[in-house]
């Protein structure tokens, strides 16, 4: 249950990025997009609100692929296709005109060399395609054998997934191992017993009590809005919790900015998708004694 004068609060300031096109962009941009349209209507799901105008917002999001047409086919950008198809789902509208599309994609897309040396497509892509079938009840069928056979070459020992094949070595990454959990969840995909899978996942935990992408990671290793969200759906399948729970909702209440929207990090600027994922979390989280946050 939402406080009443959160809730307000939090559509007072999603309404901030309604664009004249009816739909919602970033706040550093005049005109709506699909993926803050996409956190603004998650967020006003989770809250329990409904979507002002969604007539329009409905209108909006099939009709404004934010790429050239033929990039659909040429590297496609299935996480937008998966945003729009998810939001029209949340605005209780059908989704059939993405059917003839989605009957398309039987297998991962290729991807050129010139800019991923092994050819390995984005893995978020990818599951995002599997998602959006799934959506459609296209998946799983008999034709999904490439994608399965996909999943499975980048699924680690320890349950982890990474966009390269596992025999490369490599460590797996927290958000591409949610993305791998969901695909093989939409093509009803049995994968192995993976014990360890959410000790790693629970040692992603920083002192801050946010989560960063991997356990005593050397670059980067910084605590992250997305990173923390991915972390608690993993830990939601594995009927686990964080480590240390109520560090990690007081770390997510700090995020809470003076203008009513949550920022990626600590120092950062509040934005929807950031918005979208601290309420997602705090319901992973099943946290409500909020009266800290001011």
């Amino acid at each position: 249950q939402w406080p009443e004068w959160f809730r307000r609060r939090l559509a007072v300031y999603l309404e901030q990025h309604r664009r004249p096109e009816g739909a919602y962009g970033w706040s550093s941009d005049v005109t709506a997009q699909i993926t803050p349209t996409f956190a603004v209507v998650g967020c006003y799901h989770l809250l329990g609100l409904p979507v002002p105008d969604a007539a329009r917002v409905a209108s909006f999001v099939p009709n404004n692929y934010p790429m050239p047409e033929p990039r659909r086919k040429d590297r496609p950008l299935w996480r937008i296709d998966f945003e729009q198809a998810q939001t029209l789902v949340w605005l209780n509208e059908s989704i059939e005109s993405f059917r003839a599309l989605a009957s398309t994609w039987t297998k991962p897309a290729a991807f050129t060399k010139t800019y991923e040396l092994g050819g390995n497509p984005v893995f978020q892509h990818q599951a995002m395609a599997v998602r959006v079938r799934h959506l459609l009840n296209l998946s799983p069928c008999q034709e999904d054998t490439a994608w399965r056979e996909y999943f499975l070459a980048r699924l680690r020992a320890n349950g982890t997934f990474n966009t390269t094949p596992a025999a490369d070595g490599s460590e797996g990454h927290l958000m591409n191992t949610l993305w791998g959990l969901l695909a093989a969840e939409c093509l009803d995909l049995p994968l192995p017993a993976a014990p360890k899978r959410s000790q790693w996942v629970r040692e992603c935990q920083l002192p801050s009590g946010g989560f960063t992408y991997q356990p005593r990671a050397a670059l980067g290793a910084l605590d992250d809005i997305a990173y923390t969200w991915c972390a608690l759906q993993i830990l939601e399948r594995e009927h686990s919790r964080p480590a240390q729970p109520e560090r990690c909702a007081a770390w997510i209440e700090s995020l809470l900015t003076s203008e009513g929207g949550f920022q990626d990090r600590p120092g950062g600027e509040p934005n929807p998708l950031a918005t979208f994922y601290a309420l997602d979390s705090f319901r992973l989280l099943g946290h409500t004694d909020r009266k800290s946050v001011v």
